[in-house]
């Protein structure tokens, strides 16, 4: 009879408690002229999502363009049945008769445009001196892969 012995992993007691939560964010000016709210429900994760957005004064710094492309081999056994002997025969069952594999090369191209932008989320005035220090925001305009 063989001798099972148990190992302690030690554990630990702790105490949880509810708390409250908030996130606040001060709006002025133009951004509450046109300040929306959406939300849904995910319903895969059961999570409510809210979003506030509204539209921000900025000025365009200008567009970069970005291009390259990957060329890829991939190799892959080339039938069910190779794939079971990969899978599931004994390593002197493939040295015997291989497993046999197809190769395929791949190239892969992708073009990327982003924009930037410097964005004064807290303008005040009409007047320069009193829009506030701008945030640089950059983002992609869509990307095209081939």
């Amino acid at each position: 009879m063989a001798d099972i012995t148990t190992k302690d992993i030690g554990t630990e007691q702790i105490k949880l408690e509810k708390l409250q939560f908030a996130a606040q964010r001060r709006l002025m000016g133009h951004a509450l002229a046109s300040l929306k709210l959406d939300n849904y429900k995910d319903v895969m994760l059961n999570e409510l999502v809210y979003t506030l957005s509204t539209e921000v004064i900025s000025q365009k710094l200008g567009d970069e363009h970005y291009e390259d492309s990957q060329t890829m081999v991939v190799e892959y056994p080339s039938s069910w049945w190779q794939h079971f002997k990969l899978s599931y025969a004994p390593e002197w069952f493939n040295r015997r008769w291989p497993v046999g594999f197809n190769t395929e090369t791949r190239t892969v191209h992708f073009k990327v445009k982003f924009e930037a932008y410097h964005k004064y989320p807290e303008f005040k005035a009409v007047l320069p001196p009193e829009h506030g220090d701008p945030v640089l925001y950059m983002t992609t305009l869509g990307d095209h892969w081939e």
